[in-house]
């Protein structure tokens, strides 16, 4: 974002470790970046944003209202008419049925069946390996959270040029924009 001429662009996310890990790129990078250690459903006095992104981060809400607040607090940190542009893990895939992401980084162990989704189970292929859980949502709990906040869900698709590169793991992302009223 801020190599593309933005004048302001925050890193927020709970993990200490990743903003440690995010400001040790920036102290090579300086690319002028605040990286803050908070949880984004209680998040606050950031400001307003043209553009909100959320890169696999709704896929940890553990139930549909922390998912609802997580998106509430993202609508208020946005601009009249601004985008929310999210990835997330495809509600219809990413799964034991759906191949191996191993050479992607990332092993599902356990995919179980859940009310409006499923919980999963999977691990970093790092060394060590690193074990974490996440939630599929459906897309109609994704629907419902959306409607409540008054905004349009749309979906996009993958560039083209990627899916050649990464199909297996393009097939599972879902990505989702909301641009507000």
């Amino acid at each position: 974002m801020k190599q593309r001429n933005a004048t302001k662009v925050n890193g927020v996310d709970i993990s200490p470790e990743t903003i440690h890990l995010a400001r040790l790129t920036e102290d090579s990078e300086r690319n002028d970046i605040e990286y803050i250690v908070c949880d984004c459903a209680t998040l606050s006095g950031l400001g307003e944003f043209d553009i909100v992104t959320a890169v696999y981060l709704l896929n940890y809400t553990e139930s549909r209202d922390r998912l609802l607040a997580m998106l509430k607090v993202i609508c208020r940190h946005l601009i009249v008419g601004g985008s929310f542009v999210a990835y997330t893990v495809n509600a219809n895939t990413l799964s034991m049925n759906a191949g191996n992401f191993a050479k992607y980084g990332v092993e599902v162990i356990s995919d179980q069946p859940a009310e409006c989704g499923h919980n999963c189970e999977a691990l970093f292929v790092t060394t060590p390996p690193t074990n974490f859980n996440y939630f599929k949502w459906s897309r109609e709990t994704h629907d419902g959270r959306y409607s409540r906040l008054g905004s349009r869900r749309f979906h996009g698709s993958p560039r083209r040029s990627l899916q050649k590169i990464w199909p297996t793991m393009l097939k599972n992302i879902g990505i989702i924009s909301i641009r507000t009223a």
